[in-house]
């Protein structure tokens, strides 16, 4: 399975405060075949 994502950091003071992770679950649940392959025009 390869899948992407985007990590944001919030940065105060040098120190990290917040961290949150972002996956594209639709292309991972696509992947598993839990939902079809989007139609291409």
């Amino acid at each position: 399975m390869v899948g992407k994502g985007v990590q944001i950091l919030k940065v105060e003071n040098g120190k990290i405060t917040e961290a949150r992770i972002y996956f594209d679950l639709l292309d991972q649940m696509t992947q598993l075949g839990l939902i079809p392959t989007p139609a291409t025009v």
